[in-house]
């Protein structure tokens, strides 16, 4: 009865087995590790779950080879399929800050999972990890980001983060249109807000023509790095492959007064100041569709 019990047992997690081995060929990117069968065995007090594993052609226990980043990507392949499984009445997942300890390919990888169980299921990521986020945004997954702050007297705020870009510039559009805010606030505001939001959805577009041709992100990150100027980043924005390309996209009035702006930084000599936003606005708008 031992035997067949176990036998049964592990016929039972079978499906889930299966599932756990596709979601881990897809965390699993750069890593050799390949997951092989997951039984259960022992019982009452030494019950224990194997995981066998394959590594560079040699069979061994999962575990055993794993670095962190693996146990915790190994660790989500386990714990979705039991939670999105038919049977559950839940037809949602929460997970509490799951990249820890990832690579950034494993954050692509896990974004594809989750991409993929939102078409049937509510998903929720709790994370302090921006990896995760920046991730979404150069991909344009269907996800919402939002910011969830405590202040004085546990008073919560929730703020939407989808475009950190568009939230800055409306903050600096706000005090740029409060006429009881001193010009040299504003002028400092300006300096801030309008180059960040130009290289905020630069960097994005860049990434986003990367994943297109098929680049490795980490070099795609050190290019835009090395790029130390507000106008070589736009050059990497509208077209990595073109450096002529900036000249003809500047054509246009407001993206050229947006990186005269950005450029200067807090040396911009700038006066009117709503102007100076909705310039940007319009620039960083530019940038979307490029990359869309």
């Amino acid at each position: 009865m031992h035997d067949n019990a176990s036998e049964l047992r592990n016929e039972r997690i079978a499906p889930l087995a299966d599932r756990a081995r596709k979601i881990w060929s897809t965390l699993r990117q750069e890593s050799n590790v390949d997951l092989g069968a997951i039984r259960l065995m022992g019982q009452k007090t030494t019950r224990r779950v194997v995981l066998e594993a394959d590594v560079d052609g040699t069979d061994t226990e999962a575990l055993g080879v794993m670095s962190q980043g693996e146990l915790q990507a190994l660790a989500l392949a386990i714990f979705i399929p039991r939670a999105t499984a038919e049977q559950s009445p839940f037809r949602f997942l929460v997970l509490d800050d799951p990249i820890q300890a990832m690579d950034p390919s494993k954050i692509d990888g896990f974004l594809d999972v989750l991409t993929t169980i939102a078409q049937h299921r509510q998903v929720i990521v709790l994370t302090h990890d921006d990896r995760l986020p920046a991730a979404i945004r150069r991909s344009r997954a269907p996800a919402r980001i939002v910011e969830v702050a405590r202040g004085a007297n546990s008073v919560v705020t929730v703020t939407e983060s989808s475009r950190p870009a568009k939230r800055l510039l409306d903050d600096a559009f706000a005090i740029g249109a409060d006429e009881a805010v001193p010009a040299a606030v504003k002028r400092a505001r300006c300096a801030d807000a309008v180059p960040d939001g130009v290289r905020g959805d630069g960097v994005g577009g860049v990434q986003r023509q990367a994943l297109t041709n098929g680049d490795a992100p980490h070099d795609v990150d050190a290019e835009w790095e090395k790029a130390t100027t507000t106008r070589t980043r736009l050059g990497l924005a509208v077209d990595r492959a073109d450096p002529d390309a900036l000249g003809k996209w500047l054509a246009g009035g407001a993206r050229a007064h947006a990186l005269k702006v950005a450029a200067k930084g807090g040396h911009s000599d700038i006066t009117d100041f709503k102007a100076a936003v909705n310039s940007t606005r319009l620039a960083v708008g530019d940038l979307a569709k490029l990359a869309s």
